[in-house]
């Protein structure tokens, strides 16, 4: 996925089948499409080993068809979409990572212009951590 680093507004990624791990989130930040050209989510793994596997922050930023996985502990371990939004389509999301006092598991949602449907989140449980607060597990608004 290193070709994203060069592409530019309106660019659209196609991402082979195969699994990609990366130390580092993916940051989009430009309205671009990154979609997994399996016949499945699962077809496409994307997994940040030691970061959350992307963050989203363009109201134009599509992401689809991709099985994610991160490993940050803290809000939106796997994906975070901030400020202008984005949006995701058809994707399995993990929780990954440990427990900590992040307000979400597998993804966190701080944009007005968030878009998630025909998402499926695994492992995405969490409960209260001893302060009075219940965290979410699947999506903290």
């Amino acid at each position: 996925m290193t070709g994203y680093f060069t592409t530019h507004n309106g660019c659209e990624i196609l991402v082979s089948p195969g699994e990609y791990s990366h130390s580092e989130q993916i940051s989009v930040t430009k309205d671009l499409r990154i979609v997994g050209t399996g016949s499945s989510p699962t077809n496409v793994y994307v997994h940040g080993n030691s970061s959350r596997a992307f963050y989203v922050d363009n109201s134009n930023a599509f992401i689809a068809n991709l099985e994610m996985k991160g490993n940050l502990s803290g809000n939106g371990r796997t994906i975070q979409i901030v400020n202008s939004g984005g949006a995701v389509s058809n994707c399995v999301i993990h929780v990954g990572g440990g427990n900590s006092s992040a307000y979400s598991g597998g993804s966190s949602i701080h944009g007005v212009k968030a878009f998630v449907t025909h998402c499926e989140f695994l492992g995405n449980g969490r409960s209260g951590l001893g302060d009075g607060w219940m965290r979410g597990g699947v999506v903290h608004f």
